[in-house]
């Protein structure tokens, strides 16, 4: 039987938490966990063995930056390769690419197939899939507002340093004005910049700007 989803993708995106507790936090899919633990850990870390001994004693974090992937299914050159691609554009795949049709990939293929859901699991992947794309929004958004307010401070940096080097050293008073000016405000002021002589002058026109 056919569910329709709302993501209209034929396989889940592995980095919603359900999409990712299906692919490695299940005992049927173990092996798809260790063949991608044993592609990021060094060589004397990889899994073996389940004796169960601690191999490592302290803590240690592995960071995948997926956005600074860039390679194309052509460009892959390894085991290593593939699983990143994997994880950054499963999604977008209709059918398992060439390069990709080896066994464990096969298998990872089949169990995020959307369509061999149950009707629960489409539901709690819809739900997973909804939350991740709403914190990407979030975060979009603050990084978005960050570049922003880092280009309006690096405007207000700069032109206190053209206020500083024609006029001389800038007043506390007159700093407190300058960090309340709208950007809009600070290009006006900027054009402005030569036609002043003195603070007081600088001190007149931001009064006479905020009135």
């Amino acid at each position: 039987m056919f569910y329709p989803h709302l993501s209209g993708d034929r396989y889940i995106n592995p980095l919603t938490d359900f999409g990712f507790k299906r692919l490695f936090g299940t005992e049927p899919n173990k092996n798809l966990l260790i063949d991608f633990l044993n592609v990021i850990l060094p060589p004397q870390h990889r899994v073996k063995d389940q004796d169960c001994k601690v191999f490592y004693e302290k803590l240690k974090f592995i960071y995948l930056e997926l956005p600074k992937f860039k390679k194309t299914i052509d460009q892959l050159n390894d085991h290593f390769d593939k699983w990143l691609f994997l994880l950054k554009h499963l999604p977008e795949l209709e059918e398992p690419p060439l390069p990709l049709q080896e066994n464990v990939f096969m298998q990872l293929f089949e169990v995020a197939r959307i369509t061999n859901f149950s009707q629960a699991e489409r539901e709690a992947y819809e739900n997973s899939l909804k939350y991740y794309r709403d914190m990407n929004g979030v975060i979009e958004t603050a990084r978005e507002e960050g570049i922003a307010q880092g280009m309006q401070e690096g405007k207000r940096s700069l032109l206190l340093k053209l206020l500083s080097q024609k006029l001389g050293a800038i007043p506390n008073e007159i700093k407190v004005l300058l960090h309340q000016l709208t950007p809009e405000i600070l290009d006006v002021l900027s054009e402005a910049l030569f036609d002043l002589e003195s603070l007081e002058d600088l001190h007149s026109w931001l009064e006479n700007i905020n009135e």
